[in-house]
């Protein structure tokens, strides 16, 4: 009896050793691939910042002049006397020359509809000019990460009877389509629930002729598109957003890069926030 007892509690012990054993073995395989993760995101993190584009890379960056195309008669960028100024401006030029410090810099004003052909045929380098992902203009070519981001209303005459979005359901309603597509709007109304009949205009003139001829009850357009002392109120329920970008030629991937990480550095900084206090521009 005593033997069997002696025996039973040699099994029991070894029955226990081997259960911390595999308890180790378990935890020590646990620290070892812990140890290679992290390992692998750390050479992956050096890599990356390793192969990430340097302003030197950019092919502006050794040009001994730089051209800046700037859209001007918006709420960023009025010229007086062939001079430029707004926060445009002083936005890209902060980003130039915090980036290509080297070439001299000249400030061209350009309209939004030819910026794409001067791009293309080298006579500017980078333009800035509210422009949006998804118009004509802007397809094509390459667009930075959004320095800034608008809101988009439904524009009604001041003393008609058009008060909230739902009492735009089933009428006629027109997109500022040089500036926003009609499919981003009709997406964004559908997540509000709207239904109404979308249809296009070129230009905000064109709108208001068709809202005096009662062709349509409502503009749509980002705010700061929409110019001053029309006769129209914006119902208060925004539609959605969209956001304004630096546009480039396509192909060039490290003036992308640089850019897109200059803007964001702006944005984290507290640049853009002091320079649209700077001139009074908000999205709402």
């Amino acid at each position: 009896m005593f033997k069997k007892e002696k025996f039973e509690e040699f099994i029991y012990n070894i029955k226990y050793m081997l259960k911390n054993l595999r308890k180790v073995l378990t935890l020590k395989r646990i620290l070892i691939i812990f140890g290679v993760l992290v390992i692998v995101a750390g050479s992956a993190v050096l890599l990356k910042l390793m192969n990430r584009a340097k302003p030197e890379d950019s092919p502006l960056y050794s040009k001994s002049e730089l051209n800046i195309g700037i859209v001007t008669g918006t709420a960023f960028a009025t010229s007086e006397e062939g001079s430029i100024s707004g926060f445009e401006r002083e936005l890209i030029e902060k980003i130039v020359s915090d980036l290509f410090p080297e070439p001299e810099v000249r400030i061209v004003e350009v309209l939004s509809q030819e910026a794409s052909y001067k791009l293309r045929t080298g006579e500017i380098d980078i333009a800035i000019g509210m422009f949006t992902s998804g118009p004509v203009k802007t397809q094509g070519l390459s667009l930075s990460t959004p320095y800034f981001t608008d809101t988009i209303y439904a524009y009604v005459p001041k003393h008609g009877k058009y008060e909230d979005l739902f009492s735009l359901t089933n009428k006629r309603v027109r997109v500022l389509s040089s500036d926003i597509t009609k499919n981003s709007v009709n997406s964004m109304f559908k997540k509000l629930g709207v239904t109404v009949d979308l249809h296009l205009c070129s230009s905000f003139d064109e709108g208001i002729e068709s809202l005096i001829r009662e062709d349509c009850v409502a503009i749509v357009a980002p705010k700061n598109m929409v110019p001053d002392d029309i006769g129209l109120k914006n119902i208060d329920e925004p539609v959605g957003q969209v956001s304004y970008r630096i546009m480039i030629w396509k192909g060039n991937s490290a003036t992308l890069e640089v850019l897109n990480r200059e803007i964001e550095a702006l944005k984290s900084s507290g640049f853009i926030d002091e320079l649209c206090e700077k001139y009074r521009i908000s999205a709402s």
